[in-house]
């Protein structure tokens, strides 16, 4: 991760998840981030860390992959079929 990349030194400005949802132009709902805030920000970093994104696109999808798990996972499975997300309007699983 390089902390001398312009998208990092915003992220890191910014004061809410809120705020980094809607940079990236994910639509969430508040309780979704109050209740599973924490986790998001440690899979999306932990995204961030594997891919190493080089633009805005990058780490989007980053964040956009650590929304959807958490979706996913919400859900309760009727059994070990794949589950598409439900909590996105442009999910690629769906």
């Amino acid at each position: 991760m390089n902390e001398s990349d312009p998208i990092i030194s915003k992220i890191k400005q910014m004061e809410s998840l809120s705020e980094l949802m809607a940079y990236f132009e994910i639509g969430c709902d508040s309780s979704f981030l109050a209740d599973y805030g924490e986790g998001l920000k440690k899979r999306f970093w932990g995204n961030v860390l594997i891919a190493k994104p080089t633009d805005w696109f990058g780490y989007r999808k980053a964040l956009k992959s650590a929304y959807c798990l958490i979706q996913r996972n919400r859900q309760k499975s009727r059994d070990s079929s794949r589950r598409a997300c439900t909590g996105c309007t442009s999910c690629e699983r769906r």
